[in-house]
Parts: structure tokens; sequence; C-alpha cells
């Protein structure tokens, strides 16, 4: 089973070839450190990819910038696009609970009038009325609990002598 971030990281345009298989599975597994867009070659048996920062993808195109150069690539000859994703998500500033149970892990939270604007780690903005929020965590992945921490040093003494 395949999480969230896995589907919206990597997406096939068009239905791969026997052939294209392998090379798809192997382009995935360079772990690049931009968007990549994978090209179709001859009558889609083969595949190349390149790097680069994907723009709208339509029906007709998908939209590119290469070294600030921006074009248009026609879609049927693009096999697929890998979205460039860090390996680890950063932890949220805060987690807001809304009065009806709803959990938002926040990037960025402020307040304005009678609103608090948070903005998740995807990007993703909400305007969240101030009389719907039942609570807010600002400790989100801040807190730590002694039993977890390594000591700084540790000197052991007996509490009864002995002889």
């Amino acid at each position: 089973r395949r999480s969230c971030r896995e589907v919206f990281a990597r997406s096939n345009l068009q239905p791969l070839a026997a052939e294209a298989v392998p090379q798809w599975l192997e382009i995935r597994q360079l772990n690049l450190p931009s968007d990549v867009v994978v090209v179709a070659k001859r009558g889609g048996k083969s595949l190349d990819h390149l790097e680069c920062i994907i723009g709208s993808i339509t029906e007709d195109e998908v939209e590119l910038s290469v070294d600030g150069q921006k074009m248009d690539v026609p879609r049927e000859k693009v096999a697929g696009v890998i979205y460039y994703r860090s390996e680890e998500p950063t932890a949220p500033t805060a987690v807001v609970v809304g009065a009806n149970g709803l959990r938002v892990a926040a990037a960025s939270v402020s307040v304005s009038g009678d609103e608090l604007l948070l903005q998740t780690e995807s990007g993703l903005r909400i305007d969240w009325p101030l009389a719907d929020v039942a609570s807010i965590d600002l400790s989100a992945g801040k807190v730590a609990f002694l039993g977890d921490l390594k000591p700084a040093s540790a000197e052991w003494q007996p509490l009864v002598a002995l002889p």
C-alpha cells in the first residue's frame, strides 16, 4: 500500500511499455535534488529524464523551467513526472484542534482579527475562525521526555559502603 506522500511525489502521465518499466523504476530511485520530467523515446520503448522545475500540467502540455528558461513540452512525449520532496518532512510548528475534532498540523500560525491563519507544510492556507478553535499545541515536536534523553554524564556510587 502506498502512502499519500508517495502518490503525489511521482505520477505516470501515460502507460509505459514493458521495456521502459525498469528504466522508470531506476529513474525513481535516483533521488535527484530537483523535479524531474521523464520523456518517452523510441515510441515509448525507452525513457530519458531531465532535471527541471515542473510548472502546470494541462491536457496538451507540461510547462517546465530549465536554468531559468521556460518551455512547454507536448504531454504525449512526457512519460511521467517526479516532484522533488525532501526525505524528512519538517516538524509542524503547531497542531490546531477544531471544536469538531479536526486536527491540522501547521507549519506557520498567525492571528488576524477573529481568524487564525494557518499554512501547512504543503502550502495549503486555512483561515480558521477563532471561535471554532478548541486548542492550539505549540509544543508540537518540541517536547522530550527525560527517559528518552541520554545523560551528559553518569557517575555511580553505592548507597552502602562495603567493609
